[in-house]
């Protein structure tokens, strides 16, 4: 989640990344292309850049 709770990144056995709006619900985009499970993902400081572990 960033710092702001505005944003939630899920990873997934799909390989793919999912990026949520909490206050909503809605799933904002789903990043493919990974090679493999996503099994972490870590967020920089300010919560604008999301990579997978």
């Amino acid at each position: 989640m960033n710092p702001w709770g505005t944003v939630i990144v899920s990873g997934s056995t799909e390989k793919v990344l999912r990026v949520w709006d909490p206050r909503t619900c809605v799933k904002m985009m789903k990043l493919k292309g990974h090679t493999d499970n996503v099994k972490a993902v870590v967020l920089n400081r300010d919560g604008s850049q999301v990579g997978r572990q």
